[in-house]
């Protein structure tokens, strides 16, 4: 996920490619999504269709929100553009649904990138501003810093948080009850 997060796709594949080939019962099942988006980004379209399967296997025999938001988030970034959209919608309501906000965020992330390549930057700043925002709230600076760069990439500033930043006061937090 760290990998993923720094977009080191191709050390993410490998890490990735050698937990899937082995499959262990917890973590077999935990890397599908990474090596999806990993081999997506790498052009290794076989594997991620077969990594695809045995997540979508596995999502839908379980059917909790958490394992059908991440299959519908990997089948969008393995489908064609005519077919994505909905897939990136039907991932952030399920993964809205459950108690994993790293994962929503980065379905945000994932979809306001690909509004942005479909010229589609204003919708994609939505997306693209709210993973920033949870990923900055949440301590996450790999994923921070790509939702970040997408965010300029559309023509909005995203400024990175300092230290001082995360720790100051805003005007309404430093009044005491009662002011």
């Amino acid at each position: 996920m760290l990998d993923v997060g720094l977009r080191n796709y191709e050390a993410a594949l490998h890490c990735a490619a050698t937990v899937y080939e082995h499959d262990p019962p917890y973590s077999g099942s935990r890397v599908l999504p990474e090596l999806v988006e990993a081999a997506v980004h790498s052009g290794e379209r076989a594997l991620a269709g077969r990594a695809l399967e045995r997540l979508s296997e596995r999502a839908l025999a379980t059917g909790t929100e958490l394992a059908l938001g991440l299959m519908a988030r990997s089948q969008a970034l393995f489908a064609e553009d005519c077919d994505a959209e909905h897939l990136y919608e039907e991932a952030i309501e399920h993964l809205e649904r459950c108690q994993a906000a790293p994962q929503l965020a980065r379905a945000h992330l994932v979809y306001g990138k690909w509004l942005r390549r479909q010229r589609r930057r204003r919708e994609g700043r939505e997306h693209l501003r709210t993973a920033f925002e949870m990923f900055e709230s949440m301590g996450a600076d790999g994923f921070a810093e790509r939702a970040r760069v997408e965010l300029v990439a559309t023509g909005e500033h995203a400024r990175k948080r300092s230290v001082e930043d995360a720790n100051a006061l805003t005007s309404q937090e430093h009044r005491s009850p009662g002011s």
